[in-house]
């Protein structure tokens, strides 16, 4: 991974599982479920300008202080932090005219 890790305490943001050292409150990656959960942590952290996702067993949630360069790598997903998906309590997307 490139781009400077972000080491902050993932268990006030409630997350208990797959942190460094087992260490949640002093971390740069999580266990996430999906790309979604990765990217709205990312959102809450300040500090944090992008987000990569690699798929496993567990899947992990990588934090990044730093932008990295673009590249490929199966079973990864990133975006910056801006890139978000928007909340259920949102509302609905602004309809489609087709």
């Amino acid at each position: 991974l490139e781009g400077r890790g972000l080491f902050v305490n993932l268990g006030a943001l409630g997350i208990e599982r797959g942190c460094f050292q087992d260490d949640c409150s002093h971390s740069d990656h999580f266990e996430a479920v999906t790309p979604a959960e990765c990217a709205k942590i990312c959102k809450k952290i300040s500090a944090c300008r992008q987000w990569i996702f690699w798929e496993g067993n567990p899947s992990t949630c990588w934090l990044r202080h730093s932008l990295s360069r673009r590249g490929s790598a199966g079973g990864a997903l990133s975006g910056s932090s801006a890139c978000v998906p928007p909340d259920e309590d949102d509302g609905p997307a602004e309809p489609n005219l087709f």
